[in-house]
């Protein structure tokens, strides 16, 4: 459960990033990467109601969020989060909380 809350500070920090390169190209994706930010967070929040199958799905996509050079480039413009939001749905449905998908525009 620690392993979840401090992967928290990880994902704040990816947003950081985000944020900084976004100074030089306008194209990347900042607020996408806000809202997924802030559905991970919400769900950190929660962690405790999630058994340990919950845990690993949540942790599953929170390490996909914070890592880049995935699949899209999360720093490669516009479409750089396209991916990221793609898992954080899937997992979103996998965790019975579709409920959350609204917030993810």
């Amino acid at each position: 459960m620690d392993d979840i809350r401090r992967l928290r500070g990880r994902v704040e920090t990816h947003l950081d990033r985000l944020e900084e390169a976004a100074l030089t190209d306008g194209s990347i994706a900042v607020q996408r990467g806000a809202q997924i930010a802030g559905v991970l967070a919400t769900l950190i929040g929660n962690a405790a109601k999630l058994d340990g199958s919950g845990r690993a799905t949540l942790r599953a996509a929170i390490e996909y969020f914070i890592v880049t050079d995935d699949r899209n480039n999360d720093l490669a413009g516009p479409a750089g989060l396209d991916d990221d939001l793609d898992v954080l749905r899937a997992a979103l449905i996998a965790l019975g909380r579709k409920d959350l998908l609204n917030l993810l525009a």
